[in-house]
């Protein structure tokens, strides 16, 4: 009996050495982790932010853009205006003897 409890007190220590080499390899790799954690972390946080910007530049140039919008069809209603002026008085001036006007 003797042999049988130093043998298996031998055992023990040899299984609590091995799960202390584990646990301290647990805690490195843990470490690593929240390390690496905490880096996506700011990586999202970042991604975010950069999302949230885009989204506010996209904003603005949907503004731009309906405002270039209405200023062209402005213009255009603007254009077509003159081009008829422009055209009615040509076809007055035809009637009057090409080009010339009455006195």
């Amino acid at each position: 009996m003797s042999e049988t409890s130093p043998n298996r007190l031998d055992r023990i220590e040899a299984i609590l050495e091995q799960v202390a080499q584990q646990q301290a390899a647990n805690t490195i790799a843990i470490a690593q982790l929240t390390v690496r954690t905490d880096g996506l972390t700011e990586d999202v946080t970042s991604l975010k932010d950069d999302v949230t910007s885009l989204k506010d530049d996209v904003t603005s140039l949907t503004d731009i853009v309906m405002h270039s919008i209405q200023n062209a069809e402005i213009d255009r209603e603007m254009f077509q205006a003159e081009s008829r002026r422009i055209w009615e008085y040509l076809l007055g001036q035809q009637r009057n003897g090409n080009g010339r006007s009455e006195e």
